[in-house]
């Protein structure tokens, strides 16, 4: 984030604390609770917004140098995706279809690993890491096959600020950059390319995933919710939100932002004073923090289920240069955190599957929740994301 932007968001913050206020929306928002319940409309979800759209699945780092590679399953896919050991800077990676070509079996099994050839356990054929078939035991019983042909099925792959994206559906044209052009500039700035993963953390909630990611687009909780975790180093209800279709930017300030009052805006460094969660569409969560950055994906699995994977990215260096603890004990507060609030979302469901209330209610600081849904309905009727 360029340096006259940190200075207008800290002013911004600044003026919240003084008027003892917040961002606030024109209108109120009510939900209609079978979108958090509704087997019908999670299927709408799942074609339209995760089987249509880039997912997240990994960072650079998490896939080993050389031949390295890991598998994903996106919402009934397997996939593989695979480093391309054919550049100077092995940068290059490709994602395909984890099916045998011959009669459809699973190719690999592993979730990570090293190899330069996946072969079927079935049969025995064999492909190369870049999808090619290279190997059929007794080929001369298959006359019509054509091995360059018959390559494993592959699917749109990106990589951006050291994020890999692969989108499930074959045949769709989508333009990434336009979708991550919004964030470009923000995420540039932090390097995030150069950065290792920490500790993955996986956990599955029964919640609907919409519910754990409205969290992290308020601050209004944060008093009741983490009165014994968090909410002391931070203000009341106090919050700055923009959306940057389909994505969002929140800003929390500390209360050590005070201390910008007696210093030149030069030296105003955002970092040092804030906590900054990026929200990108539709469930990946991106918190930076003075030294590292946590990452969650939120994984639905069903409309009253979803998997949680939280693990930290560190810069190479900064993590050199500090004892383990202080990265273990920074891993703890934020799990500590989480589990408040993931906890907190079971009881939402369950008191949603009571049948209690008919919506759920968006106040005017909400109003972030309120657009997530805009975006899945747009998303759901084929229109465009604004």
């Amino acid at each position: 984030m360029k340096h006259q932007q940190q200075v207008e968001l800290l002013q911004q913050c600044l003026s919240y604390i003084d008027s003892k206020s917040t961002q606030h929306d024109e209108a109120e928002y009510l939900s209609p609770v079978y979108k958090y319940h509704d087997d019908e409309y999670f299927q709408k979800e799942q074609e339209a917004v995760f089987k249509k759209l880039p997912n997240m699945v990994a960072h650079v780092s998490e896939i080993e140098m050389g031949n390295g590679f890991i598998t994903r399953d996106l919402y009934g896919t397997s996939v593989i995706i695979a480093r391309q050991n054919d550049g100077a800077d092995d940068s290059s990676f490709k994602a395909m279809i984890n099916v045998c070509k011959h009669r459809g079996a699973r190719l690999e099994d592993a979730q990570s690993g090293c190899k330069n050839r996946f072969t079927c356990p079935y049969h025995g054929w064999m492909f190369n890491n870049k999808g090619e078939l290279k190997g059929v035991p007794h080929q001369n019983g298959f006359p019509g096959l054509i091995k360059s042909d018959n390559g494993l099925s592959e699917l749109s792959l990106w990589v951006r600020n050291g994020f890999i994206f692969v989108l499930p559906t074959m045949g769709i044209e989508f333009d990434f950059d336009h979708f991550w052009e919004p964030l470009q500039n923000d995420l540039d700035d932090y390097q995030i390319e150069n950065m290792i993963t920490y500790r993955p953390v996986t956990k599955t909630w029964n919640s609907n995933w919409k519910i754990v990611s409205g969290g992290g687009l308020e601050s209004y909780h944060f008093q009741v919710t983490h009165a014994k975790t968090i909410a002391p180093y931070f203000f009341s209800n106090t919050s700055h939100i923009e959306a940057f279709a389909p994505h969002f930017r929140l800003i929390l300030p500390r209360q050590s932002i005070n201390s910008l009052r007696e210093q030149p805006q030069n030296e105003w460094e955002i970092r040092d004073h804030t906590h900054i969660v990026y929200q990108l569409f539709p469930n990946v969560a991106l918190l930076v923090q003075e030294d590292h950055i946590a990452m969650f994906i939120m994984k639905p699995i069903s409309a009253s289920q979803v998997e949680i994977t939280f693990q930290m990215l560190i810069p190479k260096d900064e993590f050199e240069k500090r004892e383990q603890a202080h990265w273990d004990r920074n891993h703890q507060i934020t799990e500590m955190t989480l589990d408040e609030d993931f906890e907190m979302g079971e009881s939402i469901q369950s008191g949603i599957l009571s049948g209690a209330n008919s919506h759920l209610r968006f106040g005017l600081f909400e109003g972030g929740l309120a657009k997530l849904e805009q975006y899945i309905d747009q998303a759901i009727a084929g229109e465009p994301l604004n």
